[in-house]
């Protein structure tokens, strides 16, 4: 039985819906048909990994992204986990990143939460920073946020890592669109 203002995800192979619930009632379905995105299109390889210290926004995500792209998707809890995956992925410096890495492909999509307790988003953003050219030119960085402060907002908008700044909760067509726009696909 579902409590109030609870959601449901479905998956099936044609569809992913939200089915959102209030007093038990079903008030709203939101649905994509995965024949919206042509997945023939996306590259081969494309990795997106969502560091999010919410663990439903980073299996939500995670899914939607499975389902409606057909990407592999990494998660990770905080930025410490996801710099030192980045590290194993990308190597210490130019000749030593691993050839088959998402990151040499130039394939990796990062989703990056602004809000998260200990080192935050734009606190990942800095270590990235000082990481080897090559690595930094081989991913492209979404920051995702719930915030309305205007500083954060801005701060996002104008960092030379950042690609875009994503409403949260994820719109899946907006990504595309930047996707898109950004010749990932």
């Amino acid at each position: 039985p579902m409590h109030q203002d609870q959601e449901k995800w479905t998956n099936d192979s044609l569809l992913v819906q939200r089915i959102v619930y209030s007093q038990n009632q079903q008030v709203g379905l939101i649905g994509m048909n995965r024949s919206l995105f042509d997945l023939k299109s996306m590259q081969k390889g494309t990795e997106f990994w969502i560091v999010d210290d919410n663990e439903i926004d980073r299996m939500v995500n995670g899914r939607l992204i499975q389902a409606a792209l057909d990407c592999r998707v990494r998660a990770f809890k905080d930025g410490p986990a996801f710099l030192e995956a980045l590290m194993a992925d990308s190597g210490v410096d130019d000749a030593d990143m691993n050839p088959e890495s998402a990151v040499a492909s130039g394939r990796l999509v990062v989703l990056l939460d602004i809000l998260m307790p200990g080192l935050d988003g734009f606190g990942v953003l800095e270590r990235m920073e000082m990481m080897h050219a090559a690595a930094l030119s081989g991913m492209t960085v979404f920051m995702l946020s719930a915030s309305l402060d205007r500083q954060d907002l801005e701060r996002a908008e104008g960092h030379p890592i950042v690609e875009a700044l994503l409403p949260k909760p994820l719109d899946i067509h907006q990504l595309r669109g930047w996707m898109e726009q950004l010749s990932l696909r």
